[in-house]
């Protein structure tokens, strides 16, 4: 009888757990299609990939000027005395130093870089989630899935594509 009871018991709790993932609500969006739906964020791809020319261009310009005064102290190293070629060794290990920690500075978790892609993108980013998170309230939505990130996924329903009607809501 305990046996009876624990099977049925089993099979309720199987049933009622499966009646409540039917009743979740799942949509799914591409955000990198949504981005490039947006003039702004084209332009804040295009400022930020200038922006990081510079910098690289600035970096490079440092670490040549390094190069250039190894080779010519080590063309001229013969005929300096010591205390020149001490000076000089200094010299460009300093500079080569001030390079290093330019391209740390430049290229870090938290870098240069990083802190002006967050300035141009991050409005442009929370604009969209506003949309999207509003569109998961109307339509009671459990869950929404960015399938630019997740390209992995065996069958999708277009009509849980969401992508168009945020683009719409953003106005473009």
């Amino acid at each position: 009888m305990k046996r009876f009871f624990l099977i049925i018991l089993t099979i309720c709790t199987f049933a009622v757990s499966g009646m409540a993932q039917a009743q979740q609500k799942y949509a799914y969006i591409y955000s990198q299609k949504i981005f490039k739906a947006i003039p702004e964020y084209n332009t804040a791809v295009s400022e930020l990939d200038k922006y990081v020319k510079d910098l690289e261009k600035q970096l490079q310009t440092k670490l040549d000027d390094v190069k250039k005064r190894y080779e010519n102290y080590r063309s001229e190293e013969s005929i300096l005395s010591s205390d020149i070629q001490a000076q000089r060794r200094a010299e460009i290990i300093r500079l080569e130093r001030e390079a290093t920690q330019f391209q740390e500075t430049i290229y870090a978790e938290d870098g240069l870089i990083k802190q002006r892609q967050d300035e141009l993108m991050k409005p442009i980013e929370e604009k969209v989630l506003k949309v999207i998170n509003a569109l998961a309230d109307e339509n009671k939505y459990d869950m929404i899935f960015d399938l630019s990130i997740a390209k992995i996924t065996v069958f999708q329903s277009p009509s849980l594509d969401l992508t168009d009607t945020v683009i719409k809501r953003l106005g473009y």
